[in-house]
């Protein structure tokens, strides 16, 4: 797990050495201090604070934010997973600094063949990293495909919502916004039928009583809107 905040994550009673360390401690998985000492030494230079001895005996407020989130990110790369979760791992960074750490991801997803799952709000930051998109609205997955499929033809409302109001880098672009009115409803008490209809600029009677399935479209993708126009079967 990547948390999202690298000033909250980190325990400023503790070196590097001993938060990249502390993993390996609880998992039993070092069989000597030598083995452990390497371990974190090449975890350091696998997220890009080198030399490593250069940050081992440093504290974390003595660290800039992106050093920190990748301090953050070595001591999830430690064990040697399968997949990393991140949620929302840029979001408390600066603009110079997001555009490291998604290339770092992207590194050692390459180099490692480590699955990312990451949680975010930002469709540009999920465009720039992911494969695979799924939106979701209220707990529930509302649409998901390839990523090319979601940013350039949205299908459901709320993907096309989304997508509307992210800043295009051209002076000419014109992007037609779809503003959603209303209050997102309470999670823990759901509204009947769709969960979107209270905010949807396109909701029908339907849409107020019975909830939609999530269907395979002929391209692939998944969507849960009544208005897509495919029959389920």
């Amino acid at each position: 797990m990547i948390f999202q905040d690298p000033y909250g994550s980190l325990s400023n009673n503790m070196t590097v050495a001993e938060i990249i360390a502390e993993p390996l401690k609880l998992h039993k998985i070092c069989s000597s201090i030598e083995e452990e000492e390497e371990l974190v030494i090449r975890t350091l230079e696998d997220v890009g604070l080198r030399p490593a001895s250069d940050f081992v005996d440093r504290l974390p407020h003595e660290l800039s934010g992106g050093q920190r989130q990748r301090v953050a990110v070595g001591a999830a790369l430690v064990l040697g997973p399968d997949l990393l979760l991140a949620d929302e791992p840029v979001s408390m960074l600066d603009v110079s600094m997001r555009g490291q750490i998604l290339k770092l991801l992207l590194e050692l997803r390459e180099k490692k063949g480590i699955t990312i799952v990451i949680i975010t709000h930002n469709l540009a930051v999920a465009k720039q990293i992911s494969s695979r998109i799924a939106i979701a609205y209220l707990g529930e997955i509302v649409e998901t495909g390839e990523t090319r499929q979601i940013i350039d033809d949205p299908r459901h409302p709320y993907t096309k919502a989304l997508l509307s109001v992210v800043p295009v880098p051209e002076i000419d672009a014109k992007r037609e916004r779809i503003l959603l009115t209303g209050e997102t409803p309470n999670p823990i008490n759901v509204p009947p039928g769709c969960r979107f209809h209270t905010r949807c600029p396109f909701a029908k009677e339907k849409c107020s009583v019975e909830e939609p399935s999530l269907i395979t479209l002929p391209d692939g993708r998944k969507v849960a809107c009544h208005d897509v126009g495919v029959d389920s079967g």
